[in-house]
């Protein structure tokens, strides 16, 4: 496997390339109500990614984000539920650094390798989540092991979050099909995800299957999405044992909203939440403002309601 790598990047850099370098960044600000308890946090972030390109046809890029984090309230925390990575926004009144992506991809316009920290191939749509409200039931529960059993649904494989061994190959050569496989390099016991995208009479189409051989169980997620007069509608679900999920999304210039609702046995969770982008603020190309806002509701006994906005500027 070394050795294949270092061919590829030899390969990648042996003749002569054209390079492009993009570097952004964005702010973040938001209000927390979670049953009456109001919290606010905020981020910074700086990205910087790039492309180098042979003339052979086969490329390296790279990127790496940098979070500097700020609030009021308890510390960043991911818990897992149904197989689902669950992230709550808030933060230390301490600033604290972390990383998001930070990756490298080699290949070429049949097929490419990705190695680093990154989100994995996802088929599930959520929509507009930039302001998502999550993991409702943290406030029922007596830690965070008990919030992650009582949350619920299936949007994505246990490998989905960012880790620093995922590594995922896909493959654009086959005629109207894109393939992904992907995995962690670790031990033998983590899970394995194919996934699959194509488009069909207008309808484009994204479906994976995880075999979580660690939990023993396999999980399914699918979306079908289509335009409209000008609107972007998805519909997604997954499933994963007694986890499930199903979301309904859609956006128009601009504007987007989406519905969502989670199980796990007799728990529920309904979320509503949607923003709107504004871009070019002021004619400056690439400043884009986004404000949005989202509910959720657990068995109708816990809620939490989100409002935000956040400022991105990319050149």
């Amino acid at each position: 496997m070394k050795k294949i790598l270092a061919i590829a990047i030899a390969t990648a850099i042996s003749a002569p390339a054209m390079a492009d370098l993009t570097i952004g960044g964005s702010a973040r600000y938001q209000v927390t109500d979670t049953d009456g308890a109001t919290a606010t946090a905020g981020r910074v972030q700086l990205a910087v990614s790039g492309r180098s390109e042979g003339a052979n046809g086969a490329f390296a890029s790279y990127g790496a984000t940098v979070n500097l984090n700020m609030g009021s309230t308890n510390a960043q925390a991911a818990t897992t539920a149904g197989g689902s990575t669950l992230i709550e926004s808030t933060f230390t009144s301490t600033e604290a650094i972390a990383f998001d992506d930070v990756t490298l991809t080699i290949g070429n316009a049949d097929a490419n390798v990705q190695l680093g920290e990154f989100e994995t191939f996802k088929a599930f749509s959520s929509g507009a989540d930039t302001f998502e409200a999550a993991n409702t039931s943290n406030g029922l529960a007596t830690s965070t092991a008990a919030a992650a059993a009582l949350a619920g649904g299936y949007e994505n494989s246990a490998i989905f979050g960012r880790n620093s061994g995922n590594v995922q190959v896909n493959l654009t050569s086959i005629d109207n099909l894109g393939v992904s496989v992907a995995s962690r390099i670790t031990d033998a016991d983590t899970s394995v995800v194919l996934g699959l995208s194509t488009a069909v009479s207008g309808v484009s189409v994204k479906a994976a299957i995880e075999d979580d051989s660690a939990a023993g169980t396999t999980g399914v997620s699918a979306t079908a999405g289509m335009d409209l007069n000008g609107v972007a509608l998805n519909v997604s679900y997954g499933k994963k044992g007694t986890a499930k999920s199903s979301n309904i999304n859609a956006s128009y210039m601009g504007f987007g909203v989406a519905m969502q609702k989670n199980e796990n046995g007799a728990n529920e969770e309904d979320r509503i939440f949607g923003s709107y982008t504004l871009e070019d603020v002021a004619g400056i190309a690439g400043a884009d403002v986004i404000v949005g806002a989202g509910s959720a509701e657990y068995n109708t006994t816990a809620s939490k309601d989100i409002f935000g906005v956040r400022l991105s500027y990319a050149f």
